[in-house]
C-alpha cells in the first residue's frame, strides 16, 4: 500500500526530504507546502540580488521542472492553518485539505517583526521584513525610486540591509539598541571597523535608539 507523504516547508531541509523520500520509493505520494511564492533558492544570494547585483535566475537551486520529473507536487503560496493529528489532515489558510500517512515540519524560522512588539503602523507601505525572496523583490523596488531609508536591528540581516542601501545608494540611518553593532559578539573596537565601513558607503549608525512609532501619512505610506 502506497504511504502518502506531506512536507511542510521547500528550505533546504524540505526539499531534500522530498528527493530522499522520492528516491527511496518510487511510487509514494509526496506533497510539498510552502508559504513562499517560489520553490528552493539560494536564501544567501538574496541580498546581492536586492542590491542590483544579480538577476533572478542564478538565485533559484533547482532547474526549472525538478518537482514535476519527480512527481513532487509543490504547493507555493500555501500557509498551514491547522493540523488535526487524529485525522490526519492539514488545513491551510484558503480553506483546501491536504490528508497524509507522514508528515514533516521543517518550516524553519523567521525573524520577528516589529508589530509583534506593538510597534504602530508597522506594517504600513513602505516599512519592509528582509527573509525572503519575495522581501528582497520589494526592496529592490523601492530602493531604485527611494533617496533615503531606515534599518531597525543590529543583526545579521540588518548588516545585510545596511549593504543593500549602501549599493543603491541610499542615504540610510542604521538604529541600533546598544552602543555597537552585534554587541553580543563584538567588542566596540571591532564594531568600530564595520561602523566605518558602512559610513563610507553612505550608511550612518545610531546607537542606543529604537522605533516607537512610525508616522504615515495620507496615503499609508
Amino acid at each position: 500500500m502506497s504511504r502518502s507523504h506531506v512536507i511542510i516547508g521547500d528550505g533546504i531541509a524540505g526539499s531534500s526530504a522530498a528527493q530522499t523520500i522520492r528516491e527511496a520509493d518510487p511510487d509514494t505520494d509526496i506533497t510539498v507546502i510552502t508559504d513562499e511564492g517560489e520553490a528552493l533558492y539560494n536564501r544567501i544570494l538574496i541580498k546581492e540580488f536586492a542590491k542590483g547585483k544579480l538577476p533572478e535566475a542564478p538565485i533559484s537551486i533547482h532547474e526549472p521542472g525538478w518537482y514535476e520529473e519527480r512527481d513532487i507536487d509543490l504547493e507555493l503560496d500555501t500557509h498551514v492553518t491547522d493540523i488535526d493529528t487524529e485525522a490526519n489532515v492539514l488545513h491551510s489558510h484558503s480553506g483546501d485539505e491536504y490528508e497524509y500517512d507522514k508528515l514533516l515540519v521543517a518550516a524553519g524560522g523567521t525573524p520577528n517583526s516589529l508589530a509583534g512588539y506593538g510597534i504602530e503602523n508597522a506594517d504600513a507601505e513602505g516599512i519592509h521584513h528582509f527573509w525572503t525572496f519575495q522581501d528582497a523583490r520589494a526592496i529592490r523596488e523601492h530602493a531604485d525610486e527611494a533617496d533615503k531609508g531606515v534599518i531597525v536591528g543590529a543583526g545579521l540581516l540588518g548588516i545585510d540591509l545596511a549593504a543593500i542601501c549602501g549599493a543603491q545608494g541610499l542615504d540610510a540611518h542604521y538604529l541600533m539598541r546598544g552602543e555597537c553593532w552585534w554587541r553580543y559578539a563584538l567588542d566596540p573596537e571591532g564594531a568600530e571597523v564595520l561602523h566605518d565601513a558602512m559610513r563610507e558607503k553612505g550608511v550612518t549608525p545610531v546607537f542606543d535608539s529604537g522605533v516607537d512609532r512610525f508616522e504615515v501619512d495620507d496615503d499609508g505610506h
